[in-house]
């Protein structure tokens, strides 16, 4: 049980992003903030805690939207990180996904949001996913983090179903 000054300090520190990722993950699962699987990243990371209140909002925000596919473009290398990025190709649902996120996170961020130009990163070297590679989205998975941890935690995995 955290001790009230430690809530607070973790409060403070916290940031979320919420994300596509390739491979599925579950709820409670932790990531190693230098071993982020491949995903896209459906905003910027917003800096503070997703849950008791943010988790309504986003899944409100999202509630219309329908699992949809995504076109992986050109990859491109960058020699200095070591790594390789996948453009994605223009998808009205990624859009849209990113539309209503926007409307809802716009708000609570205080850094300049930058134009959403989804992108998969991943590491240099041999990948499974290629140029022309078709991926379901069928959630979204919002992760978390602080500044006393260098891992992220899966906080919330929202299906998507469409309108109900």
């Amino acid at each position: 049980m955290l001790l009230a000054k430690e809530a607070e300090a973790r409060a403070s520190s916290a940031k979320f992003l919420p994300a596509f990722f390739v491979e599925p993950l579950e709820r409670g699962e932790t990531i190693a903030t230098d071993a982020l699987p491949p995903h896209v990243a459906l905003y910027s990371e917003v800096n503070m805690l997703y849950r008791p209140k943010m988790d309504e909002l986003v899944r409100f925000a999202v509630q219309g939207i329908a699992p949809h596919e995504i076109k992986l473009a050109e990859r491109t290398y960058d020699d200095t990180n070591g790594s390789s990025t996948f453009r994605v190709m223009g998808s009205l649902s990624l859009s849209m996904t990113y539309r209503s996120l926007f409307t809802i996170l716009q708000s609570f961020s205080r850094e300049t949001v930058q134009p959403f130009r989804p992108k998969i990163v991943v590491p240099q070297g041999p990948s499974q996913l290629h140029e022309d590679q078709h991926l379901s989205v069928n959630s979204i998975t919002v992760i978390e983090t602080y500044a006393q941890t260098s891992d992220w935690e899966v906080v919330d995995v929202i299906p998507l179903r469409g309108k109900v």
